[in-house]
């Protein structure tokens, strides 16, 4: 399934192969929106969430802040689980909460985010629902590059880190497609690489 999703972003055009800069400032051979991704091609994303989430036991699920709340949503009203939303910062009056919805202290949940560069932002999010008394079964995104800095961040952590495409999907989709000759895959094989050296000078 996950080279058919890295197909999906290829052709819907939501992933394109051109020069990016990530919010993190690390150069990018590719730029990926994910509120790009059409109503056709959006039901096959969802289809595969379904799949990949078939043999966990959870109960609700929560999205990152902006780019993963809408697929929390649609996987939600999909596979009638319920919906939970984290705040930004915890509210100030009512209720006070920093995670709002329907739940109780140990409820088993998943966490959805349209991309994993680091994983720092996920880890964040799954920290302020643990926070609340609540189990993370996974944390699931749409399009994992697949760092090791990600990797070592989901295991430090205590988490588990789930995607429906990775970089080596993607190689191989865009390969297939004609979309990639042999000097974008040279880039986006050594991205990796430079993806550590860049994050490790940041570290230091």
């Amino acid at each position: 399934m996950t080279a058919d999703i890295s197909r999906i972003l290829l052709e819907s055009k939501s992933l394109l192969l051109r020069d990016h800069r990530f919010n993190s400032g690390l150069p990018a051979p590719l730029y990926f929106d994910s509120d790009l991704i059409p109503p056709l091609y959006r039901a096959l994303v969802i289809q595969a969430l379904s799949e990949e989430t078939r043999d966990l036991e959870y109960v609700a699920v929560a999205g990152v802040p902006t780019r993963g709340e809408p697929w929390a949503a649609f996987h939600a009203d999909r596979n009638n689980k319920i919906l939970l939303r984290i705040r930004k910062v915890q509210k100030s009056y009512g209720t006070e909460r920093l995670i709002e919805g329907l739940y109780n202290k140990g409820d088993r949940i998943i966490l959805i985010d349209d991309t994993v560069t680091t994983g720092k932002t996920m880890v964040t999010h799954a920290d302020k629902l643990t926070d609340a008394g609540l189990f993370v079964v996974a944390c699931i995104s749409l399009l994992d590059f697949g760092f090791n800095i990600s990797i070592q961040n989901f295991q430090k952590n205590g988490y588990t880190g789930l995607s429906l495409s990775g970089l080596d999907d993607l190689k191989k989709s865009g390969a297939e497609l004609g979309m990639i000759d042999d000097s974008l895959m040279a880039r986006l094989s050594s991205w990796p690489a430079e993806a550590a050296k860049y994050f490790a000078q940041r570290c230091t």
